[in-house]
C-alpha cells in the first residue's frame, strides 16, 4: 500500500510539472563517468560532464567531479564530492558531504539521500543548500533498471528552510557489460526566484565504467551508484 502510494504522488507531481507547467528552456547532459571500487566498502569517482542550453543552441558548462564514498552496509553508506564548473562567464567550485540509505523490496529499490552542499562562484558569491533525494527503482529482465526520483533544494538561510529548486528524473539504466552501464534520463527542474519559476527540461545520456577492486568482505556486495549526474 505505502509503495503504490509512493508511486502515485510521484506520477502526479511528474503530470503537474510536465503538461500543467510554463515554458522551459530545453538543455541537454552527455557525461562519462569512472568508480573505482576499493577494499572495505569504499570507492573513487571521477566525472565529466557537458551540458547545453538555450534549446541546446549553446554551451552550458563544462564539469569535473571527483567522489569517495563508503559502504558502512547493505543499507547505509557516507560520501562526499568536489566538483569545478567553467561556464562561459563564469567559474564555481562545490563541495558537498552525504549520507544515503537504500532499502530493497523484492525487485523494487527505495534509496533516499541527505546532502549538504556549498557551492562558491568566482571566489565570492556564496550558496549553501541541503538536498534531500528520494528514488525509486525496479529490476527488469535483461540488465535494465527504470527509475524515478524527486529531489528538493532547500536553502538553510531562510525562514522554515524554504524550497528554493525541486526536480524530478525519470531515466533507465541498462548493465551492458561486468563494468559498463548505459544512463537515459529526462529531467524537469523548477528553480524559485523571487515570485517567479524558472523551469528546465534536460535529457541526459551518461555512460558509467566500473572497476572492482580485490576480494574483500564489504567489496564483493555490489552498491548502486548514482542513478543520474548531479546539477
Amino acid at each position: 500500500m505505502t509503495r503504490n502510494l509512493l508511486i502515485a504522488q510521484f506520477l502526479l507531481l511528474t503530470l503537474n510539472m510536465t503538461v500543467f507547467g510554463q515554458d522551459a528552456d530545453n538543455q541537454a547532459s552527455l557525461a562519462f563517468s569512472v568508480v573505482q571500487k576499493l577494499p572495505y566498502g569504499s570507492s573513487f569517482g571521477v566525472m565529466q560532464d557537458l551540458r547545453s542550453k538555450d534549446d541546446n543552441s549553446t554551451l552550458k558548462k563544462s564539469l569535473t567531479e571527483l567522489s569517495m564514498s563508503y559502504k558502512i552496509n547493505k543499507s547505509f553508506g557516507l560520501g562526499t564530492d568536489f566538483r569545478y564548473s567553467v561556464y562561459p562567464d563564469k567559474i564555481s567550485d562545490r563541495t558537498g558531504v552525504y549520507v544515503t540509505t537504500r532499502i530493497k523490496t523484492g525487485p523494487f529499490t527505495h534509496s533516499y539521500r541527505l546532502k549538504y552542499q556549498r557551492e562558491d562562484v568566482n571566489g565570492h558569491d556564496l550558496e549553501e543548500r541541503i538536498r534531500h533525494k528520494y528514488g525509486l527503482a525496479y529490476k527488469w529482465n535483461w540488465g535494465l533498471k527504470p527509475f524515478l526520483e524527486y529531489e528538493a533544494f532547500t536553502d538553510p538561510q531562510e525562514p522554515q528552510w524554504a524550497i528554493a529548486k525541486h526536480r524530478i528524473n525519470l531515466g533507465a539504466s541498462k548493465k551492458l557489460s561486468k563494468t559498463n552501464s548505459l544512463k537515459v534520463y529526462y529531467r524537469i527542474q523548477d528553480e524559485m526566484d523571487d515570485d517567479e519559476v524558472d523551469r528546465i527540461k534536460m535529457i541526459g545520456l551518461r555512460f558509467d565504467v566500473e572497476l572492482k577492486a580485490r576480494k574483500s568482505k564489504k567489496s564483493d556486495e555490489s552498491e548502486e551508484p548514482e542513478l543520474t549526474p548531479e546539477p
